[in-house]
Formats: structure tokens, sequence, C-alpha cells
């Protein structure tokens, strides 16, 4: 049976999942990285960290309002893909550090829309800036057929591992497939 790099070895197989695995946990740290401006005090700069959950909300709100409609509690929580409780803890979040405001639905007088304010709009602005900056730091000495590439498998890695639909063989934590 063909393992997942591609080989027929399942030790070897294991060994490039392992690997996989390493280099995802340690990009948890490219995320994690506060948004903050270098250029004010330190102090200041202090209150002007953002917890990684507010930029994911604001992200959030951002494409989902992509189609010109305030997306509610609901779409958020699918977009961030966690419940409909974690939505609304994350939001209240958000929304105490003054990025979103709900608004009732013109539509749908049982809905609230979650709508990004000003301060809401300057970060995701300012978050956007500052992974692209960082990207293209990280990305500097690729080729740009290396990078293509590489967008394009992550990107295909990442609607994968976003997708309801499971594996076609879940492996076990010894890689033999269940």
């Amino acid at each position: 049976m063909t393992q997942p790099n591609g080989t027929t070895d399942p030790h070897q197989a294991q060994d490039t999942l392992v690997q996989i695995d390493t280099a995802l946990l340690r990009l948890r740290r490219f995320l994690s990285k506060p948004v903050e401006r270098s250029h004010e005090p330190a102090a200041e700069r202090a209150e002007l960290q953002v917890d990684l959950s507010t930029v994911l909300v604001v992200d959030a709100v951002s494409r989902a309002n992509s189609d010109d409609t305030a997306p509610t509690v609901t779409a958020i929580g699918a977009q961030m893909a966690v419940t409909a409780s974690t939505a609304t803890r994350l939001i209240d979040r958000a929304a105490h550090a003054g990025m979103v405001t709900r608004q009732p639905s013109p539509t749908d007088a049982r809905a609230t829309h979650i709508v990004l304010t000003a301060q809401g709009h300057q970060l995701d602005a300012q978050a956007l800036q500052f992974r692209l900056g960082h990207l293209a730091a990280i990305l500097d000495d690729w080729t740009p057929d290396d990078i293509a590439r590489f967008a394009t498998d992550l990107t295909r890695f990442a609607h994968h591992a976003s997708s309801d639909t499971p594996p076609r063989t879940a492996p076990t934590p010894h890689g033999d497939p269940t």
C-alpha cells in the first residue's frame, strides 16, 4: 500500500508524518505573534497588543462580510470552525476590545449581525499587512516557482484539513490504517 509520502515503507511514511506534525506545531508561533505598532513606546505597545482570538474574529467577520451582508454569530462560528457558544465568547471578547459591535438584523428579528468597528477595520488591515510582510521576509530567498508550488500545496492541504469529509483512511498513532 502506498503511504502518504508516496513510498511503500510505513516507517518512512511515519517519519514524514511526524515531520509534518512538528512543522505544523511550530507554525502556531507564526499566527500567535502579537499585532503591534513597533514605533509606539513600550507601555503603549502593551496596550495595543490584541489576543489572537480577537484577530481571528475580526478576520472571520471581514471575510464573511465580503458579500456586503454582515455575518451572524453562527456564520462566524462556522468560519472559525468553533461551536456557537465558543463563537459567542470570542465575539464578546472582540466586542469588549472595541473591534466589533452587534447590530439587529434588518430582515430577521431573531438574528444579530456582527459588524467591524473602525478600530476593527484598522486591526484587520494591520494584521494582514503584518502577516504578508512576515511571509515576504520568510520567503525572500525562495524562487517564484517554489512560492507558487507552496501556495498551491498549502491551499490544498488547508482545504482538506478544514473539510468536514473524513479522510479515506485514518492512520492510527502507529501509522497503520484503521
